[in-house]
């Protein structure tokens, strides 16, 4: 049995046993206190099997590097074609932000049955950094080239020089 996730103090995270820990439970993101969870999970165990969950059992990877081990050798690490959550548990039963847009099929994140299912919150993380940066500052020049990334799947900038003016 996973442990209840009503905003526990960050302390209380570390008090769980790690086989108590479930970052799938939505409160931790509708309560907005799901970090030290993961901060946990990076520090004390980076691939992490949650047995019992209202998706059923699944792992986290919560390292950049394993997380693209996993990503690079997907035929090793993948057990199913198509990872979903189809039927959500009783009372979660609205449309998740996640499915609720149509693929852009965009590479950085994926498509087909390599779509990252979190695409939309890293799109909406982004835009919201991006807001927050030009509310501080509302100027940014750009100083000198791109330098591209050159691929046969990615176009993209690997660097652009810029600087914001005091």
């Amino acid at each position: 049995m996973t442990a209840s996730l009503d905003a526990p103090a960050d302390s209380d995270v570390g008090n769980l046993a790690l086989d108590n820990i479930n970052v799938s439970d939505p409160q931790l993101y509708q309560n907005d206190v799901w970090y030290p969870y993961f901060a946990r999970l990076r520090r004390e165990d980076p691939v992490h099997y949650c047995r019992q969950s209202q998706y059923g059992p699944y792992w986290s990877v919560t390292k950049y590097k394993d997380i693209m081990q996993v990503e690079i050798n997907h035929q090793v690490y993948s057990s199913d074609g198509a990872i979903q959550i189809l039927d959500p548990p009783k009372g979660l039963e609205m449309q998740s932000f996640i499915a609720m847009d149509p693929s852009r099929q965009h590479l950085s994140f994926g498509f087909g049955i390599h779509h990252c299912v979190g695409n939309r919150l890293a799109e909406l993380q982004l835009r919201i950094l991006w807001e927050e940066i030009m509310q501080r500052y509302p100027v940014i020049e750009v100083t000198g080239p791109a330098r591209r990334v050159y691929s046969n799947f990615i176009h993209g900038i690997r660097s652009l020089p810029a600087r914001i003016p005091a």
